[in-house]
């Protein structure tokens, strides 16, 4: 049965926000105050308590009495799907969003995606989000959303960008209201795990999809693991997290091109998946045949999951799984959780080979491939420490190192140049130096990077006029990779300077990295 509270405005307000209410009585009023307190403030509310038994209807029924863009409506428990479907059924809005009721809105949020809405035409627009720890209060972007969101995009295809697949949440995202009830979108009921088979339809329905850079939306992360994304070790979570990932491959397999089912199965289908083979030691039998046959079932007809881009150990375990080798399995997961530091690793020619359990051992018919760590295991990282004018030259300090690679016991090499416009290289003296400040910048437990910070320093008058990008390379062994500085250390502040008739001006950008411009006086 359902019972409205109204108040109310008539006119059509730009964007219309829901969200459902369930319990959250310990978090309700901050999530309202951050979505009241947009800088886009032509927007209306849309709560739907979905049945709450704490004081949680109280405090939203309190917000639609004092505040006339917010409306209340009260339903009995169905889940947040049905909840959120409700809610978007009776929404005025041109523009829809969906946010859940323990998760904050940053200020800027709608005004930034209704921008970037305004100025493509696209169906709908999506940014980065932040998961909002507790404990801590810190703000972390998870790792899997920064390729994502690396640059800005407007009126992209799914076909054209896959990587946006990685972003299944509802509540980062802003929907024309047109286009989602004209595609009759909507979330699966009676599930858990339902924005993903539904945000995957949104894009694939999308005529065109914007994304942003800036994140958008924080995610709490609750110290008492009550939300629903910390119950992974319940069988009904497992059961419905495979059920989700089926259906979702179900639509990219109705609606998307064989190419993108293709990047589907290797990139995001078994993405959520490593949480739950954690909970493979000690697990129930029940459990373990849940894993078993979903994990063969949600990669039936498709590239199987060791050739997916989970990390070494997460292929094995997936391996080990679908092969029914549970002894195995609870063997390497144990081993791993309860060594949660650098794992032990062997160069081997152009192949970096995780010493986990069973990897030197005889006749175990595991295939010696799903022991190396692959290309996106070993990716180049840098940041940029210092930098400043020594005398004629400039001189910076930086990080750089390759992720995954052994840190020590092997022969490594940093080299540094800079690139202009037109491709021509001026190489940099690089000096290695030993500091603790890579150890502390990469902050995992037993690895030791003392050997990764280097200096480097360039005459300006070596440089013909015009911008240079700093380009860095490092080596392990066999292994090689080259990019740009992708970071700076917080509030570092770049100079500027005059060397003979040569104004000298240091910027740093995400996109860029570190640029050294030269220009005469």
């Amino acid at each position: 049965m359902l019972g409205r509270v109204f108040t109310g405005r008539r006119r059509q307000p730009r964007l219309s926000v829901v969200i459902p209410v369930y319990n959250v009585e310990s978090y309700l009023a901050e999530c309202l105050d951050s979505v009241l307190g947009q800088e886009l403030n032509d927007l209306e509310v849309v709560l739907v308590d979905d049945g709450s038994t704490d004081g949680s209807a109280a405090i939203a029924a309190d917000y639609a009495r004092g505040h006339a863009n917010v409306r209340l409506l009260q339903t009995e428990n169905h889940g947040l799907g049905a909840a959120r479907n409700l809610g978007a059924r009776h929404v005025s809005g041109e523009l829809l969003a969906f946010v859940d009721s323990d998760d904050i809105v940053p200020a800027y949020a709608y005004a930034v995606m209704v921008a970037a809405l305004d100025e493509s035409g696209s169906d709908l627009v999506v940014g980065s989000l932040q998961r909002r720890f507790d404990e801590t209060g810190e703000l972390v972007e998870p790792g899997f959303l920064r390729g994502v969101h690396q640059k800005r995009r407007l009126r992209v295809t799914i076909e054209e960008f896959p990587e946006v697949m990685r972003s299944v949440f509802a509540c980062n995202k802003v929907f024309r209201t047109s286009f989602w009830h004209g595609e009759r979108l909507s979330f699966p009921e009676g599930v858990r795990y339902e924005d993903q088979p539904t945000i995957i339809e949104a894009y694939l329905r999308a005529g065109a999809i914007d994304v942003l850079r800036r994140p958008v939306y924080h995610w709490r992360i609750r110290a008492d693991r009550s939300s629903i994304t910390q119950r992974r070790h319940e069988v009904e979570d497992l059961r419905d997290r495979i059920t989700t990932k089926l259906m979702t491959t179900q639509v990219v397999r109705s609606l998307g091109s064989p190419g993108l089912l293709d990047y589907w199965a290797r990139n995001s289908l078994a993405g959520d998946m490593p949480h739950y083979f954690r909970e493979i030691p000690g697990c129930s039998d029940d459990y373990w045949e849940v894993l078993r046959d979903g994990m063969s079932r949600m990669f039936d007809r498709l590239p199987p999951v060791w050739q997916s881009q989970l990390r070494v150990v997460h292929r094995l375990a997936g391996w080990l799984v679908v092969q029914n080798r549970r002894q195995d399995a609870e063997r390497l997961l144990a081993y791993v959780i309860g060594n949660p530091g650098l794992l032990p690793l062997r160069v081997d020619g152009d192949h970096v080979v995780a010493l986990l359990p069973l990897a030197e051992e005889p006749d175990t018919g595991i295939p010696a491939e799903l022991f190396w760590l692959r290309e996106h295991e070993l990716d180049f990282d840098s940041r940029l420490l210092s930098a400043t004018f020594d005398g004629g030259t400039v001189v910076f300090s930086a990080i750089a190192l390759i992720r995954g690679a052994p840190p020590v016991g092997v022969h490594s090499e940093i080299r540094a140049w800079l690139r202009s416009s037109g491709g021509d290289d001026v190489p940099m003296a690089v000096e290695r130096q030993e500091s603790t400040e890579a150890t502390q910048w990469v902050n995992k437990p037993g690895q030791d990077f003392g050997d990764s910070v280097f200096a480097a320093r360039i005459d300006p008058r070596e440089l013909a006029v015009g911008s240079w990008q700093v380009v860095v390379e490092v080596r392990v062994a066999e292994i090689s990779r080259t990019g740009q500085l992708r970071s700076k250390a917080p509030q570092l502040e770049l100079p500027s300077g005059e060397v003979a008739n040569l104004a000298v001006g240091l910027a740093f950008s995400r996109d860029s990295g570190l640029m050294v411009t030269v220009s005469p006086l």
